[in-house]
């Protein structure tokens, strides 16, 4: 049986700043929008009909249609005239199709063509002879990767081709003579020209003003490259270790382990003659695939750790850690304006969004429960915060293999395609591992589910900075200097609504009770009013439980804030109760074994936490037959596609005529072990039954005996 192909990719050039000379540098990683930023700043590309994919770095490519994908990128002077000096423009690109004269880049009297039989083109125009050079036949090829990195040497007139760091042999090489025809002002563009539009997928390119050499070019490829060929041995962890259905336990930070060839000190962060030195840091992206039978799974995309492998230099392997994005989530903090109202999804992408998780990188479910209020205070942690959400109403969320943020509610294993089994598997025939328990360790006896009923109040002024009397000196007064922008950070007691955004600005004697803000001359307020809109500029962002104000002093003079305050509603949570439920019996048979149910500052309803407490409780109070862990070897093509293609949440079949078991199970956790170089893959899956939907919800599923009916 023949071995998948493997891919271990990584980006070291992530976070990493342009280097000196570097005048362009379009990553192509936004994966969503009409944007391809440039890191210099200085020659964002505008996208027509792009769309975007896995690149051949971690991250995203920009793919290129063949009838209307375009990047225009504009005519800076900074990329002005390139062939009047030694430049080099280098892309990882992927053709799609090879037609004759077709653009990947051109700026009118520059460009880089495919040809239909494979050649690279690339040409620049000078007044006697055109520089035109021609790769040989074949270099092109219809859906591979390459580096290719594209040299002018200004004092010959000629150019130097490199594909994956190696030199190309030419088909046809012409110098250049005579001044070069400028291209000031004219676009630089990506996949069109008048010849036509190029079907290609560009990943990352980079203009440098200088001629790198093939030496150059070549480390520049080493560093990039795939870096599979060093790796021995992957394992993956990803999901939650929990053998029951809509159970509490959270999902944990996916991990990944990389047992890598460490010959030469290659990976030693240290190492300065190591060819990835200095790029070998934390936070790093990595991503793991493999491709079998036609069928490209993706198996981890995470970043390297701090913890860094620290091999001595004469060690042969060395250990690379990897986390996947919830490691992020649990760092990145988040503050989002009042949700009412909604449901879950809507809340989680505005968490998501406040944290700077990648919009094209999420799968999010509705959700089933509109929240009639959710707020954040104190700025939590975003993964805190999804987890308050996932308790209020059973929902899942964890990072997936192909590193999206995925939220599923707690209805997402009852729809397609989760209602039919992806595979049966048996002791005898398939599985080579199973655990089996009787579950007392999950058995929870005593249920808690805290509510709280919040109450509206009255409009009232719920934040103040200053309000300048005649007492107050200079020094207690919050001023602007000319054209100098504050901004000042409002928290409230509680969380609110209806908070003033505009600010409503002084217009004039007596002070009215509304006004919110006031500037003027004098720090005594006794001077020229500068409130009004041409004299102060007011811009408020509100949040949950406060603001940010940011004034901008539009005058020449100093001027004095002698008022700042906000008025609104606050919200009060003193009517705080707690449902409690227990089952008498269990806890004579197996002590007293508690449950806190989270989210309760999001419940309002005693009756909606009276059923959840009943449910958590009627699966808890007793033990159940459980399989914990089962195990499969990719020894066979039926065995090995599984082992590569299942994944969180996909239904299987298990059979043991020797316990007894013949039932549907989620897999809630996917573990894989992976040794590169032929030996078979093994996946371990911790699984929860399936069959009972013990949580039954109207029109979802079938009201059974083991059921429950809730809201």
């Amino acid at each position: 049986m023949a071995e998948p192909t493997y891919e271990v990719a990584w980006d070291p050039w992530y976070s990493e700043s342009p280097s000196a000379g570097m005048v362009a540098w379009w990553r192509f990683d936004e994966g969503t929008g009409a944007t391809a930023a440039d890191e210099t700043g200085d020659n964002d590309g505008t996208i027509t009909d792009g769309a975007w994919e896995a690149g051949y770095l971690p991250g995203f490519a920009l793919t290129f249609n063949g009838v209307s994908t375009l990047v225009n990128c504009g005519s800076d002077a900074s990329i002005d005239d390139l062939p009047l000096a030694d430049f080099t423009f280098s892309f990882l690109f992927r053709p799609d199709a090879l037609v004759d004269w077709r653009p990947i880049v051109s700026k009118n009297t520059f460009s880089i063509c495919v040809m239909a039989n494979g050649r690279l083109r690339v040409r620049a125009d000078f007044a006697v002879a055109n520089a035109l050079y021609y790769t040989s036949p074949g270099d092109l090829v219809v859906g591979e990767w390459a580096m290719w990195d594209v040299t002018f040497l200004v004092a010959t007139k000629t150019w130097r081709i490199c594909k994956n760091g190696v030199e190309c042999t030419y088909s046809g090489t012409t110098a250049g003579n005579g001044a070069y025809t400028t291209d000031a002002g004219d676009d630089l563009i990506w996949g069109n020209v008048g010849a036509g539009f190029t079907a290609m997928a560009v990943d990352d390119a980079q203009i440098v003003t200088s001629a790198l050499s093939v030496a150059d070019c070549m480390e520049k490829w080493n560093l990039i490259k795939h870096v599979t060929s060093d790796v021995k041995l992957v394992t993956i962890e990803y999901g939650k270790n929990s053998k029951l259905p809509f159970d509490l336990v959270k999902a944990q930070t996916g991990r990944c382990s990389l047992i890598v060839n460490n010959f030469s000190s290659k990976w030693c962060p240290e190492f300065t003659t190591s060819p990835l030195y200095p790029y070998v840091k934390p936070n790093k992206p990595f991503r793991i695939r493999a491709t079998w039978l036609g069928t490209v799974y993706d198996l981890f995309e995470g970043k390297l750790t701090s913890d860094l492998p620290r091999p001595f230099v004469d060690e042969q392997m060395a250990t690379l850690s990897l986390l996947d994005g919830m490691d992020y989530l649990a760092r990145a903090k988040v503050n989002i304006p009042l949700q009412e109202a909604q449901l879950s999804g809507v809340i989680k992408g505005a968490l998501l969004d406040s944290a700077g998780w990648h919009a094209a990188k999420r799968v999010i479910d509705t959700g089933v429960d509109t929240f009639d209020l959710y707020y954040t205070q104190d700025d939590p942690y975003c993964l805190d915060s999804l987890r308050e959400l996932d308790d209020a109403e059973l929902d899942f969320t964890y990072v997936d293999r192909s590193g999206n943020l995925a939220a599923e509610d707690r209805h997402h294993r009852l729809a397609a395609p989760h209602i039919v089994s992806q595979g049966t598997f048996t002791t005898v025939l398939d599985l080579t591992g199973m655990d089996y328990d009787y579950g007392i360790e999950s058995v929870r006896n005593e249920i808690a589910c805290p509510v709280t009923p919040h109450v509206l109040q009255a409009s009232a002024n719920i934040w103040e900075l200053v309000d300048v009397n005649a007492s107050y000196s200079p020094a207690d007064v919050p001023y602007l200097g000319a054209g100098e922008t504050k901004t000042f950070w409002a928290k409230f007691s509680n969380f609110a609504k209806n908070v003033s955004n505009p600010l409503t600005r002084f217009t004039g004697l007596p002070q009215q009770a509304t006004d919110e803000v006031r500037a003027n001359s004098a720090a005594n307020n006794s001077g020229a009013d500068h409130s009004g809109a041409g004299d102060l500029g007011v811009a408020v962002v509100v949040f949950s439980d406060g603001a940010m104000i940011s004034l901008i002093n539009l005058t020449a003079a100093t001027i004095y804030i002698t008022l700042l305050r906000i008025w609104g509603q606050l919200y009060s949570d003193e009517n705080k109760t707690t449902i409690k439920k227990s089952d008498t019996t269990s806890q004579d048979r197996y002590d007293i074994r508690t449950m806190d149910i989270a989210g309760g500052e999001f419940r309002a309803s005693a009756e909606v936490a009276l059923q959840l407490v009943l449910y958590i409780l009627s699966i808890r109070k007793d033990p159940q037959p459980e399989i914990d862990n089962v195990q499969l070897i990719g020894d066979t093509n039926v065995h090995l596609t599984q082992v590569l293609a299942r994944t969180v949440s996909d239904r299987i079949t298990i059979q043991s005529t020797e316990l007894g078991i013949n039932g549907d199970y989620f897999i809630n956790k996917v573990k894989l072990d992976i040794p590169i170089g032929g030996v078979n893959p093994v996946a371990t899956w911790t699984v929860a039954k399936a069959d009972s939907e013990e949580y039954w919800t109207l029109g979802v599923s079938t009201l059974g005996e083991s059921t429950r009916l809730c809201y």
